[in-house]
């Protein structure tokens, strides 16, 4: 117990790393046009990416309600605020990096990290 958190927190927090895990691999795998994922086809490939973005914000959902348990209000500010810093972080780089070297491109990203 280094940070003190109790176990059924902990099992919480657990529980919504591992949901909002899965969705940004769904989601990657399409913003990546990744035809595998771990060596399997990816689920896009398998169920079409319409099927793929709900099942990814149904985790989303899914992660929501977890914090939810936590019963506290910064839990859900730190979630709402983060939520939307990775996926969008990472296509606004992106975008702004297209025609940049490697050196300028991981300078720009550790915003995003």
């Amino acid at each position: 117990m280094w940070f003190r958190v109790p176990l059924g927190d902990t099992v919480v927090i657990k529980t919504v790393v591992n949901l909002l895990h899965g969705a940004s691999l769904l989601l990657d795998d399409i913003q990546d046009s990744s035809v595998l994922r771990r060596g399997k086809p990816a689920t896009h490939i398998v169920f079409g990416s319409m099927l793929t973005i709900n099942s990814a914000g149904y985790r989303f959902l899914d992660a929501l309600a977890e914090v939810r348990k936590l019963e506290s209000e910064q839990c859900l500010d730190i979630f709402c605020g983060e939520l939307g810093m990775g996926t969008t972080g990472s296509v606004f780089w992106g975008s702004l990096t297209a025609g940049q070297r490697n050196s300028e491109i991981c300078t720009s990203g550790r915003a995003t990290t």
